[in-house]
C-alpha cells in the first residue's frame, strides 16, 4: 500500500518543507535578538535569502531533510509523554522532576539526544563521502560505499578501545555526581 512517504510526492515536497523551516528560524532569531535594527521588512528579505540560499545547497537541504522529521518526532515523543503525565494526574514539572530528578539534567538529557541525533544525521550525509574511492583487494567489491560506511563505523563504536573510554567516562561521571552531592 503506497503511502505519502514511500512515494515520490516527499521528494517534491521536502525542498518545500526545508525553505519554510529555514525562513521561520531565521526570521524568528533575527526579530527576537534584533541585531540588525527593528524593520522586519529587512528582517523577512535576509531571512528569505538565507532559505533560498540553504534550501538550494543540496548538502544542507540533505542535512535539514533528515533533521527536520527526526526533531518533529522527538517532539511529538516529549508532548505525548507530557499528555500521558498530566492523564495520570503529574504536572509537566513533577513529571520531570520524577524522571530526570532536576531540570538541570532534563536539558542536559535533551542536549544529548539532539548530540546524537545531529552526529548521527552527520555520519549518514558526510559518511560516504570519507571512505577512499574503490575498494581494498577486491574482498569487499559488492558492497556499496554507504555499507562500507556503516560497517566501519560500527567496527570503529565497538572497539574495544572505544568500549572501554565510554566505561572510565561513566565512572567518572558517576564519581563526580556522587561526590558532589555530599
Amino acid at each position: 500500500m503506497a503511502s505519502i512517504f514511500t512515494s515520490n510526492l516527499m521528494n517534491f515536497i521536502m525542498p518545500i518543507f526545508v525553505f519554510i523551516f529555514v525562513y521561520a528560524i531565521s526570521y524568528a532569531l533575527l526579530s527576537s535578538k534584533k541585531f540588525l535594527g527593528e524593520n522586519k521588512g529587512v528582517h523577512a528579505i535576509i531571512s528569505l535569502v538565507f532559505a533560498f540560499f540553504i534550501s538550494t545547497t543540496s548538502i544542507n537541504s540533505a542535512f535539514l531533510q533528515e533533521f527536520i522529521p527526526t526533531v518533529v518526532l522527538v517532539m511529538v515523543v516529549i508532548v505525548f509523554l507530557l499528555l500521558l503525565s498530566q492523564l495520570f494526574g503529574f504536572g509537566d514539572k513533577e513529571f520531570i522532576t520524577n524522571i530526570f530528578g532536576t531540570e538541570k539534567s532534563a536539558s542536559w538529557f535533551v542536549f544529548i539526544v539532539i548530540i546524537i541525533i545531529l552526529v548521527s544525521i552527520l555520519s549518514n550525509i558526510y559518511g560516504p563521502a570519507l571512505l577512499q574511492q574503490g575498494p581494498s583487494a577486491g574482498n569487499q567489491s559488492e558492497l556499496t560505499e554507504e555499507d562500507q560506511f556503516r560497517e566501519n563505523l560500527m567496527k570503529s563504536f565497538f572497539n574495544e578501545k572505544v568500549l572501554g573510554l565510554v566505561l572510565i567516562f561513566l565512572v567518572a561521571f558517576f564519581a563526580m555526581k556522587f561526590i558532589s552531592n555530599t
